[in-house]
């Protein structure tokens, strides 16, 4: 699949300024919320991710792309509530930013149970790439320094395409 002009490129400068106005998003809007936070020792932990997989619910005649690597990081501000902010490559061959939280309220064997809402751009057929929120089930589990997401993409007329994404993070301790 070919990318348009505006999708070509960044100069590395402004890949990471935008990327650190998400990850800073993320940063202050969890800082702001820690005072309602009420479980403070899993308020400190920070998660670092490398992108993630993804299997593409079959569309004929398209391909997509599987391998999705990029950088995250995950602020965990309780059990049930973490910010998350970072980059990736998407399924249509170009880099998306996003930002955003996730709220895991339920338990059931040994997994978190919940939702991701949030902010991402660089979907070409999705407002030309702009920015748009973005809600999706998610369900995650944790050991002591490495976790596993997993969510199920929506798809969305013909703009975004469903799929089902596995992710791997490491709790970073300073």
């Amino acid at each position: 699949m070919k990318l348009n002009a505006h999708f070509q490129r960044l100069p590395l400068s402004q890949m990471m300024l935008t990327l650190s106005k998400g990850l800073w998003l993320s940063a202050v809007l969890g800082a702001a919320s820690l005072a309602w936070s009420q479980d403070k020792p899993a308020a400190q932990e920070v998660w670092i991710n490398p992108g993630f997989v993804s299997y593409h619910f079959p569309k004929h005649g398209l391909s997509f792309n599987d391998f999705n690597p990029g950088l995250g990081a995950e602020w965990r501000q309780s059990s049930d509530v973490s910010w998350s902010g970072g980059f990736f490559h998407n399924s249509d061959w170009a880099r998306s930013y996003y930002a955003g939280a996730y709220w895991t309220p339920l338990q059931w064997a040994g997994w978190r149970w919940g939702a991701f809402v949030g902010l991402i751009n660089g979907y070409p057929q999705m407002l030309d790439g702009g920015v748009f929120p973005f809600l999706t089930p998610v369900a995650t589990r944790e050991w002591d320094q490495w976790g596993v997401g997993m969510s199920l993409l929506p798809d969305y007329d013909n703009r975004l395409h469903g799929a089902f994404t596995v992710q791997v993070k490491y709790k970073w301790k300073p």
